[in-house]
C-alpha cells in the first residue's frame, strides 16, 4: 500500500489531467484536429484518379543523375506537381528489376523515389514520400494499377495510385504511375 503523504493530491492531479485529455480528444474537431478516418489532403490532390497529373523534375545535372542511378544515391531536386512548387526534395532511382534491367538493356528510364523530408522537413500536403513507377516491362501501364485497384475493391490495404506525366527540366520524360 502506498504511504506517501501527498498521494491523495497526486491522484487528484492525475485524474484531472486524464479528464482534461479526454475532453480534448472528444472535442478535437472543434480544435482543428482531424479524425483518423478522414482522408489526408494529399489523397485528393495527387491521387485523384480523374486526371493525369503533371510532375516536372528540376535537377541540375540529369545526365549525371542517370549515370549514378544504379547506386540508389539521393540527389537534390525541385518539383512542380500540378503547378505547385516544392524545393530541396530528395530523388533516387529505385527497384530491383526496374533498376537492374534498364541498365542491362541500355535504357535510362528508371522508377524513382521522391522524399520531401530527405533534405528538409517538408511534405506534400502531409505526404513525405512516394514513388514514380516507370512500369518497366508493362506496355499497357496498367498491371500494377489494376492489381492495386482490385486489392482496394476487396478491402485489402493497397497504396494510393494515379497516373502522372513527368517532365525533366521541362523536357517530356513520359507516363509514370505515382504510388
Amino acid at each position: 500500500m502506498l504511504k506517501h503523504r501527498s498521494i491523495d493530491r497526486i491522484c487528484l492531479v492525475l485524474a484531472a489531467a486524464a479528464l482534461a485529455l479526454s475532453l480534448l480528444f472528444m472535442n478535437g474537431q472543434a480544435l482543428g484536429l482531424k479524425p483518423a478516418w478522414q482522408s489526408p489532403p494529399y489523397q485528393e490532390k495527387l491521387f485523384d484518379g480523374t486526371k493525369v497529373h503533371t510532375i516536372d523534375l528540376r535537377i541540375r545535372d540529369w545526365e549525371a543523375f542517370l549515370e549514378k542511378a544504379p547506386r540508389e544515391e539521393y540527389e537534390i531536386c525541385d518539383l512542380v506537381i500540378d503547378g505547385e512548387e516544392f524545393f530541396n526534395v530528395g530523388i533516387r532511382a529505385k527497384g530491383n528489376n526496374s533498376l537492374r534491367l534498364p541498365e542491362q538493356y541500355g535504357l535510362d528510364r528508371y522508377s524513382l523515389k521522391l522524399e520531401f523530408d530527405h533534405y528538409t522537413s517538408g511534405s506534400y500536403h502531409g505526404l513525405d514520400k512516394f514513388s514514380l513507377d516507370a512500369c518497366f516491362q508493362d506496355n499497357s501501364y496498367m498491371k500494377n494499377w489494376i492489381a492495386y485497384d482490385m486489392m482496394d475493391h476487396m478491402g485489402v490495404p493497397a497504396p494510393l495510385t494515379s497516373y502522372v506525366w513527368v517532365t525533366v527540366n521541362g523536357q517530356d520524360w513520359g507516363l509514370f504511375l505515382a504510388v
